[in-house]
């Protein structure tokens, strides 16, 4: 499908026609889905992920599904990214009408319509705090009630969601990684450090300190949310939350039940029999006390509630916590309460039987872990109540150190409502975290807050912003109205805005159809007027189709596109042709239905692949015998539409449908998993070790839920015991090697199964060491009074009996055997006075030396040195100054494959005490690496400036530690006052303390990732004026400064240019 766009003021021109931008009738129902549902939270992934599925579906259209389609993602050099397909291409009238008729497309089928990228105002999932708990602003409808800035809860009573291309801000919090992005007309409730609150807009607002100053006024302003609620009641209504099934006779709780008698063939009878059940002790209202919200919030921390029971469950060392709430719900509501400890389980169980009361709890607190939230009394209760609810919470789910409280619960809504009550009445401003892997939400608060964080002023709680990112925004946009205060609460208090719709898009179409390349573009004016014209046209190959949509991107994103597309592209079916290398999955697929293996569950529809939560089916699992499942990992390939999508597009949506088709795949991926299991059981062609190899690879990860006698991973050849022993060998002994230590063989008496097992038999009197064995070889000792023949005889109906026949068999004296090489002396003689043995780096360790015991990093080799040899002599294994080795040989593999040249392969040469390593042929590494580097930029002019940009970079990677570790800042002021004021430098490092952080990555991978613009300036312009420091001129840079012992000498040098 080719997206889809619209504008009220749009036009499409081109060279030989135009078309207005507008809607199509007939799609209006795909039109108002799409508005409502596709707001991305993650818009570069949805820019990946929607286009390359749309380049997907074509293919499969044209009929050429087997071949890759094209992306290149986008670099620094490079910002651009392109998705292109080679389907059936689409002629100009077909181009206009796609790109301006909303609701256009290629495909029919409404469940691949996918247009309308972006993001909102608020980002799809943003919190609203409403009275029944946190809701993403997306869900947020009218005549929900939400929290306003004047502490008290008004009902919405407009929603409606637009088109944005402007400007847009990202605020971010002291001590809060998660910004706030919204458009930058959106009117925020901010504080100066005098504590005068005021709206002003996002573009406005100035963050971080006012000062280097740690006081009352150090920082510019302040977010703020209200610190009190309005009390706008004093009970709790049980007749109201019960509702009118129950009744109050004579201050008793009573409920009337009617039943239907069913007489001959199921005919009712006239007669109905009707039951009034009485319940003793329940109340009609219940003044809300701080004692009764400590019970609503022990409850909604810890307990639960079937129909009929009520339970509750604490550590099996909570007594005294248990009394009070059971001599507390009794005195409260009437309900008594029966402990029953479970030793086996620590825990100490509160249960209690009652209709109502099971009721009243499961309205108040919500049903099931997952579901629970902040009763809506407790809001708009007494400050008392909820004082209570929050000590009831953290005595249940919390904990605590010397320096903060921690509260963690199963429920989104219960984790952000404890955390606005606690900044409405404790006046702390906690961060709410998630752990989806746990299923967790926690809060966190700092017990003595410190003001420069978060403090009370007056009526609001206030907390610093620490910065504002502005950014252009083209995006859908989410907004509503509410009654009389105009105002909502998220990370921050929100005024509602009335910007006007507007729309526009910046995008290149190719296509090539019928023998023509055509080139369209889309554009936004100028005058907020969007144009689609025709600017290029050429003739072609008509066997060239296709269409190529190309996008700019903004150069900081450039890292996550990288970052989303390998994660998202290894599940296409065939990968494409991509300007990255993407890991090789360790996810074995043995179905249609999908496959095991990988490191998390992900289902997979279509081509796009959406994480996998089994928790949400583990119940019905663990019926069917699969809960184990939950912590395995897999794919599972379901059918477009199949499964429901959230309204994102980023997610499962787990409706009862989704549930179900999911349990369905994990049954039909097990079934043929399992049918292949009976056919490799029987299988003639097979012998046993191929048969059970096989078995083995097939139920590497499910085989506790498909039982097979040839499914274990590891078999026992024979009984443990020695040489000649009942049940042992007769002939032969069978050792194998430790793959941890150089330790000689050590004794064994079974087999691992694996493609690279294998029986060899010794029949020589040569060390292994000679000879490549691992440690999944098993080495055979003939007795030295039986023969080779004897001993193989023997060992064959071993490997009968034990289902191994088939397994490799070798004899030593068949193998090759590599000679250890001979230390050289410095004359050039080899001597046999000692071998030295010589390796090689592996390439798996280039870049993860560090993981690993020295010797991992390292293989053996049959090696004569060479003058063209790069080497390190090694000393057990370890070369000299082994963390400055891994750190330059990561560097230097991936700067080279960068230039796109080839990293030679490192040999070392092992030294000991007695066999110094002395006049060894070849190149020592530190001295091949500059030299090979320089050679590579120089035939590299372009990668080379970019290059000299990474190693001005340094300066600032540098300086950032520096500044870490010295928090005073008291080093760059020293080396500020050695310069001469207003020289080029001493301006330009003044400036460093409020430049703030920069965020990019300067692993040699992502060495496109560059100095931002303005900061490049000013270091060109610093080279310039003292170009010996210059890299490009082969001088230190500036990192140059932060060295002690160096830098006095530069620094004179500074002075004089300064004073010239």
């Amino acid at each position: 499908m080719q997206p889809a766009v619209e504008s009220r003021t749009v036009t499409a021109r081109g060279v030989a026609s135009a078309a207005s931008f507008g809607m199509r009738s007939e799609n209006s129902a795909h039109i108002f889905n799409i508005l409502r549902s596709t707001l991305y939270s993650n818009k570069v992934l949805a820019v990946l992920r929607e286009y390359s599925a749309n380049a997907w579906d074509e293919h499969r259209a044209a009929g050429i599904p087997d071949r890759p389609i094209k992306v290149v993602i986008p670099t620094a050099l490079e910002p651009t990214l392109r998705i292109r397909d080679y389907g059936r291409g689409l002629s100009e009238q077909q181009v206009f009408e796609v790109y301006t008729q909303y609701g256009s497309s290629t495909k029919r089928d409404s469940d691949d319509v996918v247009g309308c990228l972006g993001i909102g105002c608020l980002l799809e999932g943003q919190p609203i705090v409403t009275l029944s708990g946190m809701t993403p602003v997306e869900q947020v409808k009218v005549g929900d009630l939400v929290l306003t800035h004047r502490g008290r809860y008004r009902r919405v009573y407009e929603t409606m969601t637009r088109h944005h291309v402007g400007k847009a801000c990202r605020i971010y919090l002291v001590q809060n990684n998660k910004p706030l992005v919204l458009t930058s007309e959106h009117p925020v409730l901010v504080s100066n450090h005098l504590g005068d609150v005021r709206w002003e807009r996002p573009c406005d607002i100035v963050g971080g300190y006012r000062s280097r100053k740690k006081g009352v006024g150090s920082w510019n302003t302040y977010a703020v949310l209200p610190a009190t609620l309005v009390e706008e009641s004093g009970t709790l209504d049980v007749r109201a939350v019960l509702g009118p099934q129950y009744e109050w006779v004579d201050g008793v709780c009573t409920r009337t039940t009617k039943f239907t008698n069913f007489g001959h063939k199921g005919k009712p009878n006239v007669n109905a029999t009707t039951r009034v059940t009485r319940y003793h002790g329940l109340p009609e209202s219940v003044p809300l006390t701080e004692e009764v919200g400590w019970l609503l919030g022990l409850y909604a921390a810890e307990g639960s509630a079937t129909t009929k029971m009520v339970v509750v469950s604490l550590s099996i060392n909570e007594g005294a916590l248990a009394e009070r709430f059971s001599s507390g719900m009794r005195d409260t509501f009437g309900l008594e309460f029966k402990a029953y400890r479970r030793p086996e389980k620590s825990t100490l169980e509160l249960v209690a039987h009652s209709v109502p009361h099971a009721a009243l709890l499961s309205a108040l607190c919500g049903k099931g872990a997952k579901n629970k939230h902040v009763p809506e009394v407790v809001f708009l209760g007494t400050s008392d109540v909820r004082k209570g609810f929050l000590r009831g919470v953290f005595d249940g789910d919390g904990s605590s150190t010397r320096s903060r409280f921690v509260f963690g619960v199963a429920s989104p809504d219960l984790a952000w409502g404890v955390r606005t009550l606690m900044h409405v009445t404790e006046g702390k401003w906690g961060s709410v975290g998630h752990l989806p892997e746990y299923g967790r939400w926690s809060v966190h608060y700092k017990r003595d807050a410190k003001w420069s964080y978060a403090f009370q002023k007056g009526d609001y709680v206030l907390r610093p912003i620490e910065r504002v990112e502005h950014f252009d925004l083209d995006a859908d946009v989410f907004n509503f109205s509410v009654e009389e205060d105009e105002s909502y609460i998220s990370d921050f208090v929100l005024h509602n805005s009335k910007s006007a719709f507007a729309y526009a898009d910046a995008f290149t179409v190719t296509s090539w159809h019928g023998g023509s390349k055509s080139v369209y573009v889309a554009v936004l004016d100028e005058t907020n007027v969007g144009t689609m014209s025709l600017i290029h046209r050429e003739p072609c190959d008509p066997s060239e189709t296709g269409v190529e949509v190309s996008i700019a991107v903004v150069v900081s994103d450039c890292v996550q596109f990288r970052r989303e597309a390998e994660g998202l592209f290894p599940h296409f079916a065939p990968r494409p042709d991509i300007n990255l290398t993407l890991h090789k999955s360790t996810l074995v697929e043995r179905s249609k239905h999908g496959g095991v293996g990988g490191d998390r569950w992900v289902a997979v529809m279509g081509c796009i692949p959406y994480a996998l939560d089994l928790s949400s089916v583990a119940d019905t699992l663990r019926n069917l015998g699969y809960h184990s499942l939950v912590h395995y990992a897999g794919v599972l390939r379901f059918d477009i539409g199949e499964v429901s999508i959230s309204a994102s597009r980023e997610s499962l949506e787990y409706t009862n449908r989704t549930k179900e088709a999911i349990v369905r795949k994990i049954q039909a991926l097990l079934s043929d998993i399992r049918d292949q299991v009976a056919c490799l059981e029987i299988d003639p062609s097979l012998n046993d070790w191929e048969r059970r190899l096989a078995v083995c690879n097939l139920l590497r990860v499910c085989d506790s839920h498909i039982r097979s006698k040839w499914s274990q991973h590891r078999v026992t050849l024979f009984a443990r015991g020695g040489l000649g022993d009942d049940n042992s060998p007769k002939t032969f002994m069978m050792r194998r090697l430790n793959r941890y230590t150089s330790k000689p063989p050590e004794g064994c008496w079974n087999v691992d199964v694996s493609e690279k097992s294998r029986i060899v038999v010794r029949d020589v009197n040569r060390s292994h060491q000679g000879y490549q064995i691992t440690h999944e070889d098993r080495i055979v000792y003939p007795s030295s009074r039986t023969t080779t023949d004897a001993t193989i005889v023997e060992l064959d109906a071993f490997l009968k009996a034990a289902g191994l026949h088939g397994i490799p068999v070798v004899r030593m004296s068949e193998m090759p055997y590599t000679s250890r090489t001979r230390r050289r002396t410095s004359s050039g003689v080899a001597t046999p006075a000692k071998a030295e043995r010589h390796f090689a780096l592996k390439e798996s360790s280039i870049g993860s030396y560090n993981r690993h015991a020295p010797s991992s990093n390292w293989e053996s080799i049959a090696h004569t040195p060479s003058d063209a040899d790069v080497y390190v002599v090694l000393d057990g294994f370890r070369p000299p100054d082994e963390l400055s080795f891994a750190s330059k040989v990561r560097v230097d593999h991936d700067l080279l494959g960068w230039l796109g040249q080839p990293m030679p392969r490192i040999i070392g040469h092992r030294k000991s005490a007695t066999n110094p390593v002395v006049d060894v042929p070849g190149i020592p590494y530190d001295s091949w690496r500059e030299a090979a580097i320089n050679r590579a930029l120089e035939a590299n002019p372009e990668k080379s400036a970019t290059f000299r940009n990474y190693q001005r970079q340094e300066f600032f990677n540098s300086m950032r530690g520096w500044r870490y570790q010295n928090p005073s800042s008291k080093a760059l002021t020293e080396l500020l006052d050695a310069l001469n004021p207003g020289g080029a430098m001493h301006d330009f490092l003044s400036q460093f303390p409020d430049m703030g952080g920069f965020d990019y990555d300067t692993r040699m991978r992502n060495l496109s990732e560059i100095v931002p613009n303005g900061v490049q300036r000013g270091l060109e312009a610093v080279y310039a004026r003292y170009p010996l420091l210059d890299p490009a001129n082969g001088g230190p840079t500036l990192s140059v400064l932060l060295e002690a012992g160096r830098r006095n000498h530069w620094i004179a040098y500074i002075n004089l240019i300064d004073r010239t």
